[in-house]
């Protein structure tokens, strides 16, 4: 699911960007620097089992940055749903998070419809997000 080129939006000043391998510490550092949630979350051994090592399938995490430095961040994750006694993949949309200096920017539209267009596309028929307090 990671194989997309860049997409920017109208305006041009934001690009979407498929996550890469050499990105994982730099992502670690963003959640590390900017998740207010538990210590641990946003380590680079979640994102490596979500990208690569998901039971489900291999699931993408799209960026935007700002002169090399991620700003914001959004993932989904396949799953296996069991509905009405049949296996269903769906995808889990997680990790939402946009650096407070970026905020308000149509940062995480941006990342939600490429997203969401990367998984329909990928074949997974359903995704549904779960929402914080924020």
């Amino acid at each position: 699911m990671n194989g997309r080129p860049p997409q920017s939006n109208a305006l041009g000043r934001w690009v979407v960007t498929p996550f890469e391998s050499a990105d994982l510490p730099a992502l670690a550092r963003f959640f590390k620097r900017n998740y207010a949630g538990p210590e641990n979350y946003g380590s680079m051994g979640l994102f490596h089992w979500k990208i690569f090592d998901n039971y489900a399938g291999p699931g993408m995490i799209r960026l935007i940055k700002d002169e090399g430095r991620i700003v914001s961040v959004l993932s989904a994750a396949p799953k296996l749903l069991y509905f009405m006694g049949q296996e269903r993949k769906v995808a889990e949309l997680c990790d939402a998070l946009t650096d407070s200096n970026y905020r308000r920017q149509g940062l995480f539209a941006l990342l939600d419809n490429e997203v969401t267009k990367d998984v329909m596309n990928s074949g997974i028929p359903f995704i549904y997000g779960t929402p914080n307090r924020i």
